[in-house]
């Protein structure tokens, strides 16, 4: 590539200040992020005895886009909407509407990544699987790996209601024109929307942006081999990688386990490095509790954050589905990000030091979490690749998900998951049939060694 062309194109870019300055009312009031609020806004458009008279709009909008996604009608006239409707397991569903024969439940989500129990979410409520739709509402299209759920984006929903209006000639009032207006430019803005100058400066450079681009990819590639490169965490101490793009996050983060028999990870979280102005790269290092021990951590808060404190690391983001519960920003210069000795050196200062602050709160917070379990949160990684190596949608493999399979225990001396099924005809069909993707999904998160052996409960002859 020709830098001269590169630097004449990139100085000719004139950012259109409208969608990245303009302000709504939730701008504003710092409210355009928060989840909660986005979903009373929804339960409030869709109440169909408000003062607004959106609700038929809002509903019949949804029923079709439903209909487009799954191919499935519902009905929802005379519906219900909840917020914040307990599970089972004690989580709470964001909306669910409710109407005599059909049932929806909407999961909300701007900015957090999907993580939540969505088969938690579908038990709950009452009905047989033919009554219910499950919905995950987002920014951008994304997989929901459930096949009770399909994806709406915020924007798909709101262009519906805005033609609905138009085509239907719907009358506003005043006061909730302007609301509407607000809620729908809010969507339009954070969904990132292109303004025809964008798209036309994109059309016309496209070549050397896509050229860029993948100048960027490779960065973010070489950035994660430095984090991902095994000999070097071996050389830090007791650590090993542990995989973690089943949440979706690829070249963002990686997961140092302390110990095998530990559910306590040192997350490395890289993506300042390469998504930032220069500057202002950072590189943070966070303590962080999975499975089990991340419900022990939430009861114990107010020790772990004083263990935290007194080691100068502090506690932060503490949220229902992770907690970094120590942590470490350490400021990169631009010379750091062209090294990789220097990278692997902020690492190493932090982690193979057993006296710094981080390793000292490790231990403190490992003692009081200890309790002899078996790891899960590894098996969920397997899982997770083994769905999508055997989609649960496709009829053929329909035998093979009706009948569980049960984590049992893992060998990580001898590096054997241990896995329990209902009998040996079912053990037989799996390894017959399904033997390549299971050990395939095991590998892929408890490393290359690893094998497999599956118990049975009972024997048929």
């Amino acid at each position: 590539m020709d830098p001269t062309l590169i630097r004449d194109i990139i100085n000719s870019y004139i950012p259109v200040q409208g969608n990245s300055t303009d302000k709504s009312i939730m701008s504003i009031a710092g409210i355009e992020h928060l989840e909660n609020v986005w979903s009373n806004i929804y339960a409030y458009y869709l109440d169909d005895t408000g003062v607004h008279g959106l609700g038929p709009v809002f509903i019949r909008c949804l029923e079709r886009l439903i209909h487009k996604k799954s191919g499935r009608m519902v009905n929802l006239t005379g519906a219900v909407v909840k917020r914040e409707v307990s599970t089972i397991k004690g989580n709470r569903i964001d909306l669910l509407i409710q109407a005599p024969e059909q049932s929806v439940i909407i999961e909300n989500k701007i900015y957090h990544r999907l993580n939540n129990d969505l088969e938690d979410y579908w038990l709950s409520v009452n009905g047989n699987d033919a009554s219910k739709t499950g919905i995950v509402l987002t920014l951008s299209h994304i997989l929901t790996n459930n096949p009770h759920y399909v994806n709406i984006t915020h924007l798909e929903w709101m262009t519906e209601v805005e033609k609905e209006i138009i085509l239907n000639s719907v009358i506003l009032n005043s006061a909730t024109s302007i609301l509407l207006n607000d809620f729908i430019f809010t969507i339009k803005r954070v969904s990132g929307t292109m303004n025809d100058y964008d798209v036309n400066f994109y059309l016309g450079n496209r070549v050397v942006i896509n050229e860029l681009n993948q100048v960027v990819v490779k960065y973010r590639q070489w950035l994660q081999s430095i984090f991902t490169d095994r000999s070097f965490i071996r050389s830090l101490g007791d650590f090993t990688l542990v995989h973690n793009d089943w949440v979706g996050a690829k070249e963002r983060f990686a997961m140092y386990q302390l110990n095998a028999t530990d559910e306590l990870v040192i997350t490395v979280f890289y993506e300042p490095l390469w998504n930032s102005a220069p500057g202002d790269a950072h590189l943070w290092l966070f303590l962080q509790p999975l499975g089990d021990w991340l419900d022990k951590a939430i009861s114990n808060e107010t020790v772990i954050r004083s263990i935290a404190n007194k080691c100068g690391v502090p506690s932060m983001d503490r949220h229902k589905d992770f907690w970094h519960c120590a942590s470490v920003d350490i400021p990169i210069n631009e010379e750091q990000l062209k090294s990789e000795a220097a990278l692997k050196g902020c690492i190493s200062r932090h982690i193979a030091d057993s006296d710094s602050g981080l390793m000292s709160a490790a231990r403190q917070i490992s003692e009081l979490l200890s309790q002899a379990h078996n790891p899960t949160y590894q098996w969920k990684d397997a899982l997770y690749m083994l769905k999508r190596l055997v989609p649960e949608d496709n009829e053929d493999n329909t035998c093979f998900w009706c009948s569980p399979i049960e984590f049992k225990s893992y060998d990580s001396i001898n590096h054997i998951v241990v896995l329990e099924v209902i009998d040996n005809r079912f053990r037989g069909e799996i390894e017959r049939n399904y033997g390549d993707a299971l050990i395939r999904s095991i590998r892929y998160a408890y490393g290359e060694e690893a094998r497999f052996s599956i118990c049975c409960r009972q024997f048929m002859f």
